[in-house]
């Protein structure tokens, strides 16, 4: 398995007259970081899952999520994943890297009898959530018995968050009611709480006796929470590889502690963030399915960090050229942005090729034409001239290249941001030191 490519180089351009200095100081602040970082309990949680499942297979974590979700799909056709914007961002960064686009719209085969999968609580919309649960009571899209009925994931540490006691008893009450014509089914059967060791939510738990109550490790945020049964559970019952997820959040880990600094990842992409002054970022999407994972970004970066926003390549350059008009505009590399494009290099389906439109609207010919360019080497080639009209800009920039979007990538780019994230912090704290 190939690791995601990192290239700074036009983060630290000569043609920006770049300090060697200030890069070697970045460098070697990140690199003193390195022991505490590796000591942090997000980062020792990937291995330590892995080694608990190798160790005693069911009884571990990730056996446990596994029993239930090898298990519950035969029984429903959706799951509804409650819990606050931090805690679901990663499962939904997860489903929409992974799944097809358009997952939820597909018959039950389609999906290879894996569930439609919704998010709530995340905002208190109360449109939202009402639409929600009419659309769970109309069931799925066939007529057999499982798609009447669907479960419940509750993402709560505390057991008593402001989603939990607002929005749950509504879901609640109507898998309560979903069951009603099936006798032999209880509410254990389709709660799935994900909890802290006390609290009403586990109460309620034990007192219907689910089937199982994961923890939810007390030193892990909930924004950091994309190893722990809170991001496992939905990527599991999506029949999404979790053990390459963990084992790529495991090779990240591995490259951080071991790398030079001028070869580490991890450390180059902080000095390029650290690069500009006040810190802030642009991450530009080249395909939608990472949009998701860029939103779960923000939930985890410190805002006295920086300031973070995403674009897509339509409305970059747009967006550049109207920062640059306004009057107190910064005009030296290191008061603009640093620009981060992610990108793929490989996609799921065959590529499509760029017919051109005609006529009579047919373009079979012009479809089968071999000499016309695939709409990915369109793309590659956008790809190229945009990094290099921005750098010409007097814009940083650096490039996410991943060589796949799947689990073992994907496990390595949370980890990356989770630690550059703590790195970030770190340094912070070393310069605040320094007045």
């Amino acid at each position: 398995m190939s690791l995601l490519r990192f290239d700074a180089s036009r983060a630290f351009s000569a043609d920006f007259g770049h300090d060697e200095t200030l890069y070697g100081k970045f460098l070697a602040e990140a690199d003193s970081l390195r022991p505490a970082i590796q000591e942090m309990p997000f980062f020792r949680l990937p291995a330590q899952q892995l080694a608990d499942y190798a160790a005693i297979r069911e009884e571990s974590e990730v056996g446990r999520i596994f029993k239930i979700a090898n298990s519950i799909p035969d029984k429903m056709d959706a799951v509804v994943v409650l819990g606050s914007e931090a805690a679901t961002a990663g499962p939904i960064a997860l489903r929409d890297a992974c799944c097809d686009p358009y997952h939820n719209e597909l018959c039950r085969a389609g999906r290879g009898s894996r569930p439609r999968m919704y998010f709530v609580g995340n905002h208190l919309d109360s449109d939202s959530i009402g639409a929600l649960l009419n659309r769970l009571r109309s069931g799925g899209y066939g007529e057999t018995a499982p798609e009447t009925r669907w479960a419940l994931i509750v993402i709560d540490p505390s057991g008593e968050t402001r989603e939990t006691s607002v929005v749950l008893p509504h879901f609640i009450k109507a898998l309560k009611a979903s069951l009603a014509r099936s006798p032999d089914e209880s509410l254990g059967d389709y709660l799935i709480p994900i909890t802290g060791e006390s609290g009403p939510l586990r109460q309620f738990a034990l007192a219907n006796r689910c089937r199982e109550i994961y923890d939810h490790p007390t030193p892990i945020a909930e924004s950091h929470s994309i190893f722990t049964a809170a991001g496992l559970m939905p990527a599991a019952l999506l029949a999404l590889d979790c053990m390459k997820l963990l084992e790529g959040a495991v090779a990240m880990n591995e490259h951080f502690r071991t790398a030079d600094p001028n070869e580490n990842w991890v450390m180059q992409y902080v000095a390029a963030s650290r690069g500009s002054i006040p810190t802030s970022r642009i991450i530009c999407l080249w395909t939608e399915a990472l949009a998701s994972v860029a939103r779960w970004y923000t939930q985890i970066v410190d805002e006295p960090l920086a300031s973070t926003v995403i674009s897509h390549p339509s409305g970059l350059l747009r967006q550049l050229e109207s920062s640059e008009s306004l009057p107190a505009a910064p005009m030296c590399p290191e008061q603009r942005p640093v620009i981060h494009h992610w990108s793929t290099a490989k996609w799921r389906m065959d590529p499509l090729r760029s017919s051109k439109f005609t006529h009579d609207g047919d373009s079979e010919d012009a479809a089968r034409d071999q000499t016309l360019a695939t709409i990915p080497e369109l793309l590659a080639d956008m790809i190229d001239t945009s990094c290099e009209t921005v750098h010409r800009r007097g814009y940083r920039t650096t490039n996410f290249d991943l060589p796949h979007i799947d689990t073992f990538t994907l496990g390595q780019l949370f980890q990356m941001l989770m630690i550059s994230t703590a790195i970030e912090t770190g340094c912070r704290k070393i310069a605040a030191s320094d007045v």
